[in-house]
């Protein structure tokens, strides 16, 4: 049985991607990859995985219809060439081409997150999202495609939008974390508590917002050390440049550590974890990692953040999307109570021991995989009784 994975970026699929790629080829599957070629660290990765790589143009940051179609035609002749059962793609950009592919192979459409597409306010954004809503309705039509999901919010955004019926739909949850390769360990005693923002350098992800509200708290006389990890976004018009955080680490507002390897004993020198996005987030993987380490997180109540962030905010705090003040408020709270951190901590970890961890996401892909390739059946008894 052959799956092949289309995706962006490298980067993000060993990320995201590669432990439920491993599963699939421990179920039994040929596991193909195309997407652009990614730094030396991960074509490693995906090699030593046993997933064969094959290179296309796909940029994920880019606005040309140009590169969306020349990828488009790369990708169908790949598929020719290989002839893959089951075709998965992911995020917007390669969903867009997989809705049309929808028909001639059994497809599976995954959405982690919406992306900024959906959350924005721009005026060209309503007819953008009317005319690709139309395109994924078409898709769905069709036998043999699914569209998945991380979280329900997203589910019903797209079903409301784009006039999808919840029988061509499927949540399979979040990609999970390895327990094992983030473990839970003790809370630090640091001299100054570490507030920690680690994820995509893009301003829609809050880092502006974060740098007014540490300035706040500051101002108050609170201590901290705000640290800031994560991988550039090269091309992306949202992206912050590296000299802009450079300069912040200069002048004392950050300690910027570039993009790290390393991230268990990152998360673990930390207190505090803060994302106040502002994007259609699926479930920020960051704050997987900083549960299951055993560190609260603090994040702006949007997307799949709920997924780990309960109401009952046991695993840190989860604020009203957009409220600044609570966000402060609730940051100020764990910093000068490592008691109540280190509860919530623990309390993260058992969320993610219970139903969070890697094995649980990728028992979730491999039943979408097999309702995909149960929907080509269908059709295929279907065809052949007309």
């Amino acid at each position: 049985m052959k799956l092949c994975f289309i995706v962006n970026d490298a980067a993000y699929f060993a990320l995201h991607w590669l432990d439920r790629a491993c599963a699939a080829k421990k179920a039994g599957y040929d596991v193909h990859l195309l997407c652009r070629q990614g730094d030396e660290f991960v074509m490693r990765q995906l090699h030593q995985a046993g997933i064969h790589w094959h290179e296309i143009s796909l940029k994920g940051p880019s606005a040309s219809p140009f590169n969306l179609i020349q990828s488009g035609l790369q990708i169908s002749r790949w598929l020719r060439r290989l002839k893959p059962d089951l075709v998965h793609c992911i995020t917007l950009k390669p969903c867009l081409i997989g809705a049309g592919l929808a028909g001639r192979w059994p497809v599976a459409l995954t959405f982690p997150g919406l992306g900024r597409l959906w959350s924005s306010t721009f005026p060209f954004a309503r007819p953008a999202r009317a005319i690709i809503g139309w395109w994924w309705r078409r898709a769905a039509r069709k036998p043999q495609t699914l569209l998945v999901f991380e979280h329900e919010g997203d589910r019903k955004t797209l079903m409301d939008s784009c006039g999808i019926t919840i029988s061509r739909t499927m949540v399979t949850g979040c990609s999970g974390v390895n327990p094992d390769a983030f473990p839970y360990s003790s809370f630090p005693r640091n001299r100054v508590p570490v507030v920690l923002f680690a994820g995509r350098l893009i301003r829609p992800k809050g880092l502006d917002t974060l740098l007014n509200i540490c300035r706040q708290l500051r101002s108050e006389g609170v201590a901290l050390r705000l640290q800031v990890a994560g991988l550039a976004a090269p091309g992306d018009v949202n992206r912050i440049p590296e000299a802009e955080l450079v300069q912040l680490h200069h002048e004392g507002e950050i300690e910027w550590l570039g993009a790290r390897h390393d991230m268990p004993a990152l998360i673990a020198q930390a207190n505090i974890i803060a994302l106040p996005s502002r994007y259609a987030e699926g479930v920020p993987r960051i704050l997987l990692e900083a549960a299951s380490c055993g560190r609260p997180s603090v994040a702006f109540d949007r997307g799949g953040c709920r997924t780990i962030l309960p109401a009952d905010n046991s695993c840190g705090a989860l604020i009203k999307d957009g409220d600044d003040i609570a966000f402060a408020a609730a940051l100020r709270r764990l910093l000068q109570d490592p008691a109540c951190c280190e509860r919530k901590g623990e309390t993260g970890r058992q969320r993610v021991l219970h139903s969070l961890t890697a094995s649980h996401a990728a028992a979730k892909n491999l039943s979408c995989y097999e309702r995909v390739l149960s929907l080509s059946a269908i059709s295929g008894v279907m065809e052949l009784e007309k």
